[in-house]
């Protein structure tokens, strides 16, 4: 259960990464925000479960940004606010793929 957490994972990075590039690119929209959010959901619920609390916390802090702000707040701003969040965010996904990967 744990490596297929671990290969989602890469997959997840690689969809986020894409949805990054899509907003620079574009410009952010509530589509990509909304994905954002549910690629975080997912993260969430599970990373806690295998042991990934830190995973689940920040992913659960960068879907709740997200999310509470959505109806309310221009995409503009919401990106303005949870950029800086999600680098990090992707930063720590990929250290903890990188960690798995050297002890196993």
């Amino acid at each position: 259960v744990r490596q297929r957490f671990l290969d989602a994972l890469y997959d997840r990075i690689l969809v986020l990464d894409a949805l990054v590039e899509q907003v620079l690119s574009m410009g952010p929209g509530e589509p990509q925000l909304r994905e954002i959010a549910g690629c975080c959901h997912k993260l969430a619920g599970t990373a806690p479960t295998l042991g990934f609390d830190i995973v689940g916390t920040a992913a659960r802090n960068l879907e709740t940004g997200i999310l509470s702000q959505l109806d309310q707040v221009h995409p503009d701003a919401i990106w303005a606010g949870v950029k800086e969040g999600l680098e990090d965010f992707l930063n720590l996904l990929e250290a903890t793929l990188d960690e798995c990967e050297k002890f196993g």
